[in-house]
């Protein structure tokens, strides 16, 4: 079940031309600060959570789980796509 984003949402961001994968910022709901960044991981395969340096923030419970469900949401999205671009790939 997808949890409450209560204190934060996911902005998509342009990552330029030529990318097979995409972007958001996480920002928080009441300051409209960005609070990290969402993107591929090559190397794991999946989407993962970059937190902002510049500042120290805190995460409770909830905003994880609605970090780590749109993380789990998007990766699995990444994965048919890539997969339907390699069948199309196949058959031309």
């Amino acid at each position: 079940m997808k949890p409450q984003a209560i204190y934060v949402e996911f902005s998509p961001h342009y990552l330029g031309p030529g990318k097979l994968t995409k972007a958001w910022h996480v920002v928080g709901r009441g300051s409209r600060t960005i609070l990290g960044e969402i993107k591929w991981h090559a190397h794991w395969r999946r989407y993962v959570f970059y937190p902002a340096l510049t500042h120290q923030y805190l995460f409770d419970a909830r905003c994880l789980d609605a970090i780590a469900w749109f993380l789990d949401e998007q990766t699995e999205l990444q994965r048919k796509e890539a997969a339907k671009r390699r069948l199309e790939g196949r058959a031309a």
